[in-house]
């Protein structure tokens, strides 16, 4: 039988005056670097030694001076103060037994503060997560199950708790132990960089982990113990032993990864005996899950009696908008995990949950009725994120900001507040503003909200705080913060800072002495694990993006050696970036990457050779070369030359118009100049009235998108006046098409 963590509920404390809130913050302060040492102080050696058996007066007495000195160094440790109260109780100490309490009753009203606790946005700060406990008994709540919540961001590491108030109404409480990691580590200063918190926090857990306890196995997720690597399945084995070792909250992680992730190769054998499990121990979210698995799994739908019992179940333990709210995030996975489409039955749940005032799914509600509506429905919508946003999720504040427009002061305010709540998303975008702005003050804030928005794990922030390093944005030139800020983006599995780091090391190869050409070899590197593809990417970033673009010929170096390695994709990048200023070279390399294989080097070099009045022949060769090769473009200006005669093409209009056809059975969305083709060939073949239907689809779509010149959209007119008329239209030297 499973144990849930049940402790004994004793009365709530309160707010906490201003004067605990300060005790408090000065506890807090005391955990510094040095609180940490190396090994254990000689006057604590034996303190272990307390806790083999049940406490005693004798015990307690001998081991005093032992506690007072681990309490010095480690002031905001609950988890001692309580043992020091238990002790002062035993001894009929009533000093040390109303001081222990004191500290408890301090740290518990600064914990809460503002609120915090209540949400994972604003959590409660501790020491350990074994804290956790003596917090919630202070509030006057009882524990029921603890777990890691997964690790997608570096501004907090949260244990959620599920605790039962002395009504015996169910919540979610959310602790953050980052705070004390960075305290205790706070001479370090790399810990400023997101992928150095990970590695901290990682680090942490797998201490933890690898000591046996078996809470910081919910936390150890995806993470192979054998490998290191990524590991779905990993993640599962560490799930199911941290279950078996009797916590809660690993069933739910464990239940919830099999839904969401098909490598996690769960049996259903597994699930049902964990479901089992959490109803026994009368966790909710078990019903909750149970439901999921009927309408997943078992094809049950939301009405029926089976799944509805379920939520009555549910409901019967929590309040039925949050299960309601939590079972559509359960369902809303890959389909091949949980079968087919469930989109309407979690559209459905989350109505239902916005409907009884569940805020998440209110805010979710708002999203999805937020495209293509008029300005009264816009009032309505923004009316209902105002409410949303007070007490709600803070990306609300977010999304209003947004409506009012960032630059508004309405909607600068809003940032703020989304911002100090933790909205990443909201300290890029302040971080952003500030950048823009002239002054020095606007500088400081910017540095200050992108590396908030960097540590709630905003790649995009990362990537700007390496530019300002790069650039000496932020005061100076700073390689080595850059490099780190970019290593941390690709640690967080963003692809651009990985290129940006291409970029650096081959502007400046000093960088990595380690490595005679750093920058070409992370680039095979990447090539090999991505794809070619990715040397677009990289071309932009070498010759748009400051400060590499300053630089060009270190970029088209690393582009001509991966050219030498074979790949078509570095010749045509470079043939792209001579195209202005030699034509020549550009047409030379086009055809290096011909000749390794590139079909969109054929299409690209057609063009060059279409401007070039004697190139037209060679010109057509190359897109019938390209258009046996299946390239879309390539087939719509074959046709268009054999159907038109353009530039003294020969015209071919019978074998244009059935490339065009085949253009169109082959392509989904059509774009307007394939409409126009078409048309054009139709026109030539007699068949005027499909002409003037497509030409008209043609012109409308070019109006629509408004991304042509009004030369092209006065042509397309003529064209279709044309077409009515009867006649084709036919290219004629000297003539205005």
């Amino acid at each position: 039988m499973f144990i849930a963590l049940l402790l004994t509920a004793c009365a709530a404390t309160g707010p906490g005056s201003r004067s605990d809130l300060e005790r408090g913050e000065a506890l807090w302060a005391a955990l510094t670097p040095s609180s940490r040492a190396m090994q254990v102080p000689e006057q604590e050696a034996y303190l272990g030694q307390l806790f083999e058996q049940e406490l005693n007066a004798d015990d307690c007495r001998r081991h005093r001076p032992a506690i007072e000195h681990y309490l010095a160094r480690m002031p905001v440790d609950l988890g001692y103060w309580e043992t020091a109260r238990d002790c002062a109780v035993l001894m009929g100490d009533v000093s040390w037994a109303r001081q222990s309490r004191e500290r408890i009753a301090t740290l518990a009203a600064f914990a809460f503060r503002e609120g915090r606790g209540q949400h994972a946005w604003n959590p409660a700060p501790v020491l350990h997560a074994w804290d956790i406990p003596t917090l919630a008994e202070a509030r006057g709540l009882r524990l029921k199950w603890m777990r890691y919540l997964s690790l997608d961001s570096v501004r907090h590491l949260l244990v959620e708790a599920s605790v039962v108030d002395q009504r015996g109404a169910e919540a979610r409480y959310y602790f953050d132990l980052l705070e004390a990691l960075l305290r205790l580590n706070a001479d370090d200063p790399s810990l400023i960089y997101p992928g150095n918190r990970r590695a901290l926090v990682f680090g942490q857990l797998e201490a933890d982990a690898l000591n046996g306890d078996p809470l910081a196995l919910t936390g150890y997720l995806n993470i192979d113990p054998e490998t290191g690597e990524i590991n779905p399945v990993a993640a599962r084995r560490a799930l199911e032993n941290a279950w078996s070792a009797g916590m809660p909250g690993a069933g739910l992680s464990l239940l919830e990864l099999c839904l969401g992730q098909p490598a996690a190769q769960c049996e259903r054998e597994l699930m049902d005996w964990v479901i089992q499990g959490l109803i026994e121990l009368e966790i909710a979210e078990g019903y909750a899950l149970r439901a999921a698995m009927a309408i997943a799994f078992d094809g049950a739908a939301l009405e029926s009696e089976k799944v509805q019992a379920d939520l009555r179940g549910a409901a019967s333990l929590s309040e039925s908008a949050r299960m309601e709210y939590y079972l559509a995030s359960v369902l809303d996975g890959p389909p091949e995990v949980l079968g087919a489409d469930r989109s309407a039955v979690v559209d459905a749940l989350i109505d239902r949950a916005a409907e009884a005032g569940e805020k998440n799914a209110m805010l979710l509600s708002v999203l999805k009725r937020a495209d293509d509506v008029d300005d009264q429905r816009s009032a309505e919508l923004m009316e209902e994120l105002e409410h949303v946003s007070e007490g709600g999720p803070p990306q609300a504040l977010h999304l209003l900001a947004m409506l009012h427009g960032p630059i508004s002061d309405r909607g600068r305010r809003l940032l703020h507040r989304a911002a100090e709540q933790g909205v990443a998303q909201s300290q890029f975008m302040l971080g952003l503003l500030a950048s823009i702005e002239a002054s020095s003050k606007g500088s400081g804030d910017a540095e200050m909200w992108l590396q908030r928005a960097a540590q709630g794990g905003h790649t995009a922030a990362m990537r700007l705080l390496a530019q300002r390093a790069l650039t000496g944005g932020s005061g100076e030139v700073d390689h080595e913060a850059a490099i780190a800020w970019l290593y941390s983006a690709w640690l967080f599995e963003d692809l651009d800072s990985a290129l940006w780091l291409v970029a650096l090391y081959a502007i400046d190869p000093d960088l990595n002495p380690e490595v005679d050409r750093p920058g070409l070899e992370l680039a095979r590197s990447l090539i090999e694990d991505v794809g070619p593809e990715l040397v677009d990417s990289l071309a932009t970033v070498l010759f748009e993006i400051e400060p590499f673009l300053a630089r060009p010929e270190r970029g088209l170096a690393l582009l001509e050696a991966l050219s030498a390695d074979g790949l078509a994709e570095a010749s045509l990048a470079i043939a792209y970036q001579r195209s202005d200023h030699s034509e020549e070279e550009a047409r030379a390399w086009f055809r290096t990457a011909i000749e390794q294989g590139s079909v969109e080097a054929r299409y690209q070099l057609s063009l060059l050779l279409f401007d070039d009045p004697g190139g037209v022949s060679e010109a057509v060769e190359q897109l019938q070369l390209a258009v046996e090769a299946g390239h879309d473009w390539a087939s719509n200006n074959l046709a268009y030359l054999w159907c038109t005669g353009e530039r003294g093409a020969a015209m071919n209009p019978q074998a244009g118009l059935a490339v065009v056809e085949a253009l169109f059975e082959r392509v989904e969305e059509p774009h307007p100049y394939h409409f126009s083709t078409l048309a054009a060939c139709q026109a030539m073949a007699g068949r005027f009235e499909q002409a003037v239907e497509n030409q008209e689809v043609a012109l409308a779509g070019v109006e629509k998108n408004e991304y042509e010149t009004s030369s092209v959209k006065s042509q397309m007119r003529e064209r279709l006046a044309l077409y009515r008329a009867g006649r084709p239209y036919r290219w004629e030297e000297g003539v205005a098409p």
